[in-house]
């Protein structure tokens, strides 16, 4: 069925709905989780926070499905 199951989350209450939604796809037809942070401000610290999150939920829900984790920058238009 699904090979591998992409979700990019946030902080947000919404975003652990998705993340458990995903899980439980990625469960059943043993399909590994793509895990992506969308960051807007392209520093160290920014980077950083969003990497200590992803690595806080992969160390919570490895056991229970394969996942990676990505971090993704979205650029903004400042003109």
């Amino acid at each position: 069925m699904f090979k591998r199951i992409y979700v990019a989350i946030d902080q947000s209450e919404f975003s652990g709905k998705a993340l458990i939604a995903a899980m439980k796809i990625a469960q059943t037809s043993k399909a590994s989780l793509c895990l992506g942070y969308c960051i807007t401000n392209d520093t160290l610290s920014s980077q950083e926070t969003a990497l200590n999150f992803l690595e806080g939920i992969k160390s919570q829900i490895s056991d229970l499905v394969e996942i990676e984790i990505k971090l993704l920058l979205l650029m903004r238009n400042m003109a």
